[in-house]
């Protein structure tokens, strides 16, 4: 690694993408993981009362059914791979600026973060309609269970 000194431009991109780094990976693992957890928590206690209750009705094995779908769509959203990085690691930065200037860095810097936004665009895009199903399939089997005992 070069020991110059360097310039502010280059340090102030630096620490933004570091912030940007790390609030990418918190906002994707705690938002939108843990609302499909969430969701599979709430399966999984609404299959148990929907099982528990002992009068069949047709509309309850409806209900079961929904479940099941909603937490399959649940578990695939945690499954879906999404785009991992955020930006050109910053050591690499570091390191390139041996053989480059902080202007050509800082280009590449915009450049690189620019088209990850675009891969986590598109990773969200895969993971919210799962989850939206699996909410949506959650609150129908909750209807079905109420009107299975109405039934």
């Amino acid at each position: 690694m070069n020991a110059q000194e360097i310039k502010p431009s280059l340090a102030a991109a630096l620490r933004s993408l570091a912030q940007s780094q790390l609030q990418a990976q918190a906002s994707r693992s705690i938002g939108l993981d843990a609302t499909a957890i969430g969701v599979v928590g709430a399966d999984a206690a609404l299959a148990a009362i929907v099982a528990g209750v002992r009068p069949y009705h047709q509309v309850w094995s409806i209900a079961l059914a929904a479940i099941g779908l909603s937490l399959g769509l649940a578990l695939r959203a945690l499954l879906v791979k999404g785009g991992k990085r955020a930006g050109p690691l910053v050591a690499d930065i570091l390191y390139d600026r041996e053989t480059h200037d902080d202007e050509e860095l800082e280009q590449w810097l915009i450049e690189d973060l620019a088209a990850d936004m675009i891969v986590n665009r598109r990773a969200l895009a895969r993971k919210m309609p799962l989850l939206t199903g699996a909410i949506a399939l959650m609150g129908l089997a909750i209807i079905l269970a109420f009107a299975g005992l109405v039934v």
